[in-house]
């Protein structure tokens, strides 16, 4: 591993042991290297051809956020998630959290699904819900701040309920 190689991968296990073990839910934000086709396990082939994509997931088990996100940052050996083929050929840029403790990948899903310019990969991710798709390709990296507006547009009333009608979310965002 070459030195610049190896000084990002530092920043971002650091950064990424400062999440600590609590529970929440992220977008995960890729740069594909180029276009490719993967067989995603059960999904079968699928091509990959946008410069990136966005993942939607959550981390309630043990070790929380950071050993999800971190989990996610390395190469897995073996692949258990969906997200973990792409990661053979994508490269993590940003990851976007929050360390609310109430079950929300389904709304960052849909948030994610209202950005401009985006598409669903059907059924990536999305095996243990109704959702269309937890993976969106995209032709641009979107910014923080509009995932927040389509974040909160799209909220539910059970969401609304649970957080007040007035409720924001608080996102935190990871740079790598």
């Amino acid at each position: 591993m070459n030195a610049g190689i190896r000084a990002g991968a530092n920043r971002a296990s650091a950064a990424v042991d400062a999440l600590g073990p609590v529970a929440g839910t992220y977008l995960l934000i890729l740069a594909l290297r180029s276009p490719t086709t993967i067989d995603v396990g059960g999904l079968g082939p699928i091509d990959f051809g946008s410069p990136f994509y966005l993942y939607a997931g959550s981390a309630f088990g043990p070790g929380g956020l950071r050993a999800r996100v971190g989990r996610h940052l390395r190469i897995a050996g073996r692949s258990h998630w969906h997200v973990d083929y792409l990661r053979q050929a994508a490269e993590p840029r940003r990851v976007w959290y929050s360390t609310v403790d109430v079950r929300l990948e389904c709304a960052w899903a849909d948030a994610a699904s209202a950005l401009p310019g985006v598409s669903p990969v059907p059924r990536f991710g999305a095996s243990d819900c109704r959702c269309r798709s937890h993976l969106f390709a995209a032709a641009r990296l979107p910014g923080i701040a509009e995932f927040r507006r389509r974040l909160e547009a799209s909220w539910t009333a059970s969401i609304r309920s649970a957080f007040g009608p007035s409720a924001t979310v608080r996102l935190f965002e990871l740079r790598l």
